[in-house]
């Protein structure tokens, strides 16, 4: 059963971008104008964050994001077989150079992003532009078949996928050179994390992995800054988080990445995965 929809998947995928984009629309209109995907945790979120905006601007966003949400998803499948010319031209980096960089000064880098823009293929285009082995840091998700879907697509790439509760392990045996990266606004339960920080207006608890790595490995970090030039069309740009107080809990790197992020969304919001319950662990 899995087999036969990542081959239909794949069929998919085939097609051009630009029909891929026109089905979008046919299944934005299924999942959410029928069956109204997460409309209500899209809408709180969304209202909690801008708590100046009138009902009908709130109501805009929220049309925006599922708009963008559903291109989104097609441009995932696209990666099962999209070129990496065609991938080069879609997803590009203004200073790569500045990880190349690090690399040669440090053992590893850590790179973080949000669940914004098109981390997928910003994962999978860096991969094709810097030699080092890169490592995929993820975190389980409940729908297996989905989990095992996403883990296909990914593998497409030069990305080593390894489990968060893994990551332990492999930074203990690692000895050469890495590029981890990390999608770090992720919502941990009480017991993974009691660190709160003040995140889109509201009280955040936040998972602290990254500063601790960092700190404890004496690796940079960097943000990865994705912004959307045009439909289908991605920059990036790589922003070093500082690191004043290296064996300090100040949580200096983490307040820092949300602070980058919360910035990004705000800029461009519809690109945020609004649909995201990042607060239902925290009361």
């Amino acid at each position: 059963m899995k087999y036969l929809l990542l081959i239909l998947l794949w069929i998919f995928s085939l097609l051009p971008i630009q029909i891929l984009y026109l089905i979008s629309k046919i299944i934005r209109f299924i999942v959410y104008d029928i069956l109204c995907y997460r409309e209500k945790v899209v809408i709180d979120n969304i209202q909690n964050t801008f708590i100046e905006k009138s009902q009908t601007e709130v109501i805009r966003l929220k049309n925006d994001f599922y708009n963008y949400f559903f291109e989104l998803i097609v441009e995932i499948i696209k990666l099962i077989s999209i070129s990496n010319d065609e991938l080069k031209k879609r997803f590009t980096f203004t200073n790569i150079n500045i990880i190349q960089q690090a690399l040669k000064r440090n053992n590893s880098v850590i790179v973080v992003v949000g669940h914004y823009g098109n981390w997928e293929w910003a994962l999978r285009s860096a991969s094709n532009l810097i030699d080092t082995k890169i490592i995929g840091v993820y975190k389980r998700i409940n729908n297996t078949i989905f989990e095992w879907l996403l883990l296909k697509i990914r593998s497409n790439t030069n990305v080593l996928p390894v489990e968060i509760k893994s990551l332990s392990r492999e930074l203990v045996n690692n000895n050469e050179k890495k590029i981890y990266a990390m999608v770090a606004d992720q919502s941990p339960t009480l017991e993974q994390s009691n660190v709160r920080i003040n995140f889109l207006n509201r009280d955040t608890l936040v998972y602290t992995g990254v500063e601790k790595i960092s700190k404890k490995y004496n690796m940079p970090v960097f943000y990865l800054n994705i912004k959307l030039s045009r439909k289908g069309y991605y920059e990036s740009s790589f922003e070093e988080i500082s690191r004043k107080n290296k064996n300090g809990n100040n949580l200096e790197i983490t307040k820092e990445f949300f602070s980058k992020l919360e910035n990004q969304i705000k800029s461009e919001p519809r690109l945020w995965l609004w649909s995201h319950k990042r607060w239902k662990h925290t009361n």
